[in-house]
């Protein structure tokens, strides 16, 4: 019964992804530099100064924008589980769908930022978005 239950759960994680391929908006991906929220944030002198790309939940705020893990931490306030995000020249939070909760950025990862958060991401620009 347990693998019944576990295969089930597999494939419908896989129906759940296909479906959700139609709403992502891509903008030539570069895969090669893709880092994990999680290993920037233990191992920041690793990344610091080096071009890199993540994928996380869009946080917005007043005039800020930053990228979380997951969800919870946005929405429990955990800043040290984010980074900050400072676009490059060009993009504006304007661009972006608001509704739009996980994004694929790209730029240049910053380690010595403000107390609060855990880096970040300079020169940055937007290469997917989830609506």
């Amino acid at each position: 019964m347990r693998n019944v239950l576990i295969l089930s759960t597999f494939f419908f994680t896989l129906y759940l992804n296909a479906q959700s391929q139609d709403k992502i908006l891509t903008v030539e991906p570069a895969k090669d530099n893709l880092v994990s929220i999680l290993n920037l944030i233990s191992t920041p002198e690793r990344y610091h100064g080096k071009k890199v790309t993540i994928r996380g939940y869009r946080c917005v705020g007043d005039s800020i924008e930053t990228i979380f893990f997951q969800q919870d931490d946005c929405e429990n306030y955990i800043y040290k589980n984010g980074l900050w995000i400072e676009y490059s020249e060009g993009q504006s939070l304007n661009e972006l769908n608001e509704k739009s909760a996980v994004i694929t950025v790209e730029g240049t990862f910053d380690m010595q930022n403000m107390n609060q958060w855990s880096g970040a991401i300079k020169n940055a620009r937007v290469i997917s978005e989830i609506k």
